[in-house]
């Protein structure tokens, strides 16, 4: 997860200029990026994790990107998209798991060690 996601998905539960300090970011960043629109880029990006969810869950949580791939080549829009690629991003997609657990844990330590900050976050433990 970015950094500044994190803070979106947090901002109810931490002060955004704390978490932007311990994310040694800056705060008019996160707003500049708040007010930002999706790039055709990001919109495809989106398009294609959403079509690889939907494969992979089909497949039962078993398919890998060579089966994707083939079904996915066969659906409209995206006979150009490669192996390469979606291995890519189906690995972004595993790595967004953990990278949040671990900047949690690491946002969850420094609320613990601060007396105004709350010590759950309800984003993270379903508050």
């Amino acid at each position: 997860m970015k950094r500044y996601e994190f803070i979106q998905a947090h901002r109810s539960c931490y002060p955004v200029v704390k978490m932007a300090q311990f994310l040694e970011v800056s705060t008019s960043g996160y707003y500049h990026w708040l007010r930002r629109k999706p790039s055709a880029r990001e919109k495809k990006r989106v398009a294609l994790r959403a079509a690889i969810g939907k494969r992979y869950h089909f497949h039962g949580g078993t398919a890998g990107s060579p089966l994707i791939t083939a079904d996915l080549r066969g659906e409209e829009g995206w006979s150009h998209v490669s192996r390469t690629r979606l291995a890519r991003e189906m690995k972004a997609l595993r790595s967004r798991l953990s990278t949040h657990s671990q900047v949690s844990g690491a946002i969850l330590g420094l609320a613990l060690a601060s007396r105004r900050a709350r010590a759950r976050c309800c984003a993270c433990f379903g508050r």
